[in-house]
């Protein structure tokens, strides 16, 4: 150990008045951690693995960084070799007993894989944890340690007097969750100080909840926001019992039915540190069932979200993120002409000037004759107001249906097809392959004779098309395809236990699918859409608003109907940016802050565009799902091309990105188009 790191476990042994032994333990570990740096895809959960095993710690190990390089700042050129990737370290650690899993524990460190953390993990049937069992193999406290409040009653005297150390010197939070009625008041008293003394249940018969506006710093998005799940349920969390003295802020509370709040989800100061404390449901789990029905199911909100408001708010930079949330609102087949039924431009741009929001028109390219100079010129002179993408090829119908109308007898040649199951024509491939080529070239002419730029993204007429058609777009660079579904039709769900929880999916040819959630219709309450829109924006999705107005979705009174739900969404925590939609792709990365100081990028689509914003030179080490199904015939850095590599289907490119600077990445693949329409 260094200097410091003995004197950190000193400190520990005054408190304690205990002899500390100056080794390193690295925890335990259970089937669903990960103990090496994770990949941007790897998945850790093992199909039926329910129960906990042991690894022996590694003693006086320690791991060796890789720097940030201190040189002065360079651009990116060919030829430039950044630092290698360092050693990722645990980021948090979990309390448990192996013999007696709870729902949490599996909860606990699976989240912390989604957000790209390592959790590290100590069997409670050991002797006494010690000091150094808080610490990571470097020395550190873990910024958070989590614990099912069944195991509270397992801790010792001792135990209780490490862990509050760390706490009260704000170098450890701690997460005690699922507390209820049985739960030991006495240990609760003491991590809390006093503050919260322990759970009882309510007389509520309505599952509601609203967020607190008191720590937006730790709410985040979700502050101020009232959750009223769809469905009418009996309210299964319970209140914790907190103490007169109203130094704990409750960040998630629920109303009975005597209309009387009460707090389900609260943090406790403790000296300069926080204990976060959780009575919420504890019925669902990460082993049993996907995270995205835990997570967008408002039915659900208090049993995985308040682990992910606490790991995000003590890992920081740590987990995966985004620095920016963005938006953008998607006007589908609206043709570029003044004398639109029920729309108008002009008013529209005004609409945005004021209320601050961006639209993308997903235009047709059959419709390219017809587009007026007035609205060209309305377009191109506003281009922070405005874009255009692709909407198929004629706009009409489900163009890019079945290769083969699916039967409906057993076996592959059994029974015709039925109408009413199949209303469509079928659409082979090699017509959906003409189409889209059609349409790419109808949109390079329109954007010669109109002067209109584009973006390559495929939105697709009525629904999304076959898996083998997206082959299509990647081979022709198009940056993603945006609908309301998620899995291409015909397809299946892969079954991963994070599917749908990332800004887009490469499960499906290697082709970034984005899902487009918020669907805008006539309304009057903008509550759901904007509640939509606050989820994905937790997990750093962007809010992707859609709607038809040609079939009555919007403006049908007004073309200042989007305005509300604009103003809401600007209105929300943190800083946001509307953005037209291939804009919006080109930053629909994560990022992280690694151990060595370097930054890890996942990209979802073929391009990204990251700002430096440090006053230093920082190593980024940008990383793509690629299955090669297409070659590739470059990969850009600024415009000059760059080396890379393709190891264990993930790409990987290295770049020193100079302070306050921004950096271009862009894949080309072979066999595209001119490259004018991008």
């Amino acid at each position: 150990m260094n200097k410091k790191q003995v004197l950190l476990s000193l400190a520990f042994a005054i408190v304690l008045g205990v002899v500390v032994v100056s080794t390193m333990t690295g925890g335990l570990k259970l089937p669903f951690f990960q103990q090496e740096a994770p990949g941007p895809s790897s998945s850790i959960l093992a199909a039926g693995e329910a129960t906990a095993a042991a690894l022996p710690s590694s003693e006086d190990e320690e791991v060796q960084a890789t720097e940030t390089p201190e040189a002065s700042p360079v651009r990116s050129a060919p030829g430039l070799t950044p630092a290698p990737r360092g050693t990722d370290l645990p980021d948090v650690l979990l309390l448990y007993d192996p013999q007696n899993p709870t729902p949490f524990d599996a909860n606990f460190c699976l989240i912390a894989e989604y957000y790209g953390l390592l959790c590290a993990a100590f069997d409670l049937n050991q002797p006494d944890f010690l000091p150094a069992d808080l610490l990571d193999p470097k020395g550190r406290p873990y910024k958070l340690i989590g614990i099912s409040a069944a195991n509270l009653s397992r801790l010792t005297y001792n135990e209780i007097l490490t862990l509050q150390f760390p706490i009260s010197e704000d170098l450890s939070s701690l997460l005690i969750y699922n507390i209820n009625e049985s739960t030991s008041s006495n240990v609760l008293s003491q991590l809390t100080r006093g503050e919260i003394l322990g759970a009882r249940p309510v007389q509520d018969s309505v599952r509601n909840w609203t967020v607190t506006t008191r720590a937006v710093e730790v709410t985040r998005e979700f502050s101020g926001l009232d959750i009223q799940p769809t469905d009418r349920l009996i309210q299964d969390d319970l209140e914790l019992v907190v103490s007169s003295r109203g130094e704990a802020i409750p960040l998630i509370v629920s109303t009975d039915d005597r209309d009387l709040t009460y707090p389900i989800f609260a943090q406790a100061p403790y000296g300069r540190g926080i204990v976060y404390v959780h009575s919420g449901s504890s019925a669902g789990s990460l082993m049993e069932q996907p995270l995205r029905r835990l997570y967008y199911r408002t039915e659900n909100f208090t049993t995985i979200i308040p682990i992910m408001i606490a790991m995000r708010a003590e890992l920081g930079d740590e987990v995966w993120h985004n620095p920016v949330n963005y938006a953008n609102l998607t006007l589908d087949n609206i043709p570029l002409r003044p004398d639109v039924d029920n729309f108008d431009f002009h008013v529209l741009l005004r609409q945005m000037e004021s209320h601050h929001f961006f639209s993308t028109i997903a235009f047709a390219p059959a419709r390219y004759p017809s587009t007026s100079p007035e609205i060209a010129a309305l377009i191109t002179a506003n281009p922070g107001y405005f874009s255009l993408v692709q909407y198929g090829n004629t706009g009409s119908g489900y163009e890019f249906y079945y290769y083969e109308v699916p039967s409906t007898g057993s076996g592959a040649t059994g029974g015709p097809a039925v109408p009413e199951l199949y209303p469509h024509p079928a659409r082979p491939f090699a017509e959906q392959e003409a189409a889209i080529l059609e349409g790419l070239q109808r949109m390079l002419t329109h954007q010669i004779e109109s002067g209109v730029p584009f973006e390559r993204v495929m939105v697709f007429p009525e629904g999304i098309s076959p898996e083998d058609t997206l082959v299509v777009l990647k081979r022709m660079n198009y940056l993603a395809t945006v609908n309301a579904q998620s899995v291409p039709l015909g397809a299946s769900r892969t079954g991963q236990w994070d599917e749908g929880m990332s800004m887009a999916s490469l499960s499906y040819a290697n082709f970034p699918v984005v899902t487009r959630r918020q669907h805008v219709t006539r309304f009057t309450n903008p509550d759901p859409v904007v509640q939509d829109a606050v989820f994905d924006l937790f997990i750093d999705r962007p809010a992707l608003f859609w709607a038809d107005p040609l079939d009555g979705d919007l403006f049908t009174t007004g073309m200042d109907e989007f305005n509300l739900i604009a103003d809401r969404v600007n209105s929300l925590p943190g800083e946001l940016e509307w953005r037209g939609l291939g804009d919006v792709l080109r930053r629909a990365y994560r990022q992280r802050l690694n151990d060595d100081g370097s930054f890890d990028v996942q990209m979802f689509t073929p391009a990204a565009l990251l700002n430096n914003p440090n006053s230093t030179p920082h190593t980024y080490h940008f990383m793509k799902e690629e299955t090669l199904n297409v070659p590739i015939k470059s990969v850009l850095v600024n415009g000059q091309e760059y080396p890379y590599r393709v190891e264990d289907g993930m790409l990987l490119i290295d770049v020193v990105v100079p302070g306050r600077e921004r950096v271009e990445v862009r894949i080309a693949y072979e066999n595209e188009m001119d490259a004018s329409g991008d």
